[in-house]
């Protein structure tokens, strides 16, 4: 089943003097009737062999996607199974960066990059594991072909496969190569189920990127985009290493205000942790953890009214995280709401700049 969106000068009336490049959207499978995946694609293009998000039958799975579109700006969408979608648009990159430089987004078609499944292998990594047995995946070279050497951050879909090697619950963190594995995480994953996020990471030693995983687990990696390197930031995007900003389960975290007014809590994100006063937005992974009911987190720029969206969608129970882009309100934070009672984590992976200073 393939769709054509037709729709985006509706959503996004004013256009910038470029043009747009590409949309930031969140994607939410809701009811298919069997497993399957979702893939999202510029509607000139042929459909890549690659994915943004798996769901099983009956679930309701969200994924941040980043695509660019096509010269008469639509994109395509394709379920392996019959699934309702709903998908909201988060954001625009115009066609070219402002300015000189700009550490502009460039959109590439989805291209796999890393399937480390034995029956479907692409691309090949180094594997190593601690003293504790924790895994690390490391070396996989992310320049080189559609991505130039200077970029400074790609844009990945990463799936997480137990099947494959087990059933152990776990999460998987994206970094920079050359670093030790940061205490932040982008996707977790328990029993069987494939699960998927986007991953916005900063380019590592020697053009690679690494990935830690909390037990044995295969990986399916799809490369989305870069950032590329410029003298200016303006406009552009600028990467830091992955790094938690909230743990409500760690209330000596700090770092956020509860807003009993609205249900909701306030996250504080500009100058903290390398995030300077002139970030307008951010690159953000939200994770919601132990909700006692179903139901499903919004997050905005704080001092706005909460919008008619959603970022991810949880069960009772579940610990599920989701890629967001979010700008940041006058006091420079972001507002997340939950429908239901549960913590959530805030890593964040990266900053933007206003191309309109």
């Amino acid at each position: 089943m393939t769709w054509r969106n037709r729709f985006l000068r509706q959503v996004i009336p004013t256009l910038p003097p470029g043009g747009i490049g590409a949309v930031v959207l969140n994607v939410t499978a809701v009811d298919a009737d069997g497993a399957g995946f979702v893939t999202v694609w510029p509607a000139d293009q042929p459909r890549p062999l690659a994915s943004v998000l798996n769901y099983r039958g009956g679930e309701v799975v969200p994924n941040a996607v980043t695509v660019s579109l096509s010269a008469d700006l639509r994109f395509s969408v394709y379920s392996k199974r019959n699934v309702d979608l709903v998908i909201d648009v988060m954001g625009i990159y115009a066609a070219t960066p402002s300015g000189p430089g700009g550490g502009g987004f460039a959109g590439t078609p989805p291209l796999r990059v890393l399937d480390t499944r034995p029956a479907s292998a692409i691309g090949s990594v180094q594997r190593a594991s601690d003293a504790d047995g924790r895994t690390t995946v490391t070396g996989l070279a992310v320049t080189g072909g559609a991505v130039p050497a200077d970029a400074i951050a790609v844009v990945l879909n990463v799936t997480a496969v137990p099947g494959e090697q087990g059933s152990g619950a776990g999460y998987v963190t994206a970094y920079p190569a050359g670093i030790n594995a940061p205490g932040a995480s982008n996707l977790n994953y328990q029993g069987a189920a494939a699960v998927a996020n986007q991953v916005t990471v900063r380019v590592g030693k020697g053009g690679q990127v690494a990935f830690f995983t909390k037990t044995p687990v295969d990986l399916v990696v799809d490369l989305m985009g870069y950032y590329a390197a410029g003298t200016t930031v303006r406009g552009g995007f600028m990467p830091i290493d992955p790094t938690r900003f909230t743990d409500t389960r760690l209330p000596e975290s700090g770092g956020y205000l509860i807003d009993s007014s609205t249900s909701s809590i306030v996250v504080s994100v500009v100058q903290r942790n390398g995030v300077p006063a002139n970030a307008e937005s951010v690159a953000a992974n939200v994770t919601v953890t132990d909700p006692d009911a179903t139901g499903y987190v919004t997050v905005w720029p704080d001092g706005l009214t909460r919008p008619t969206a959603s970022n991810l969608n949880y069960v009772n129970g579940q610990t599920i995280p989701n890629a967001v882009t979010v700008g940041l309100g006058a006091s420079g934070g972001m507002e997340l709401y939950s429908k239901a009672k549960a913590d959530l984590v805030v890593d964040i992976n990266g900053w933007f700049t206003s191309p309109y200073q």
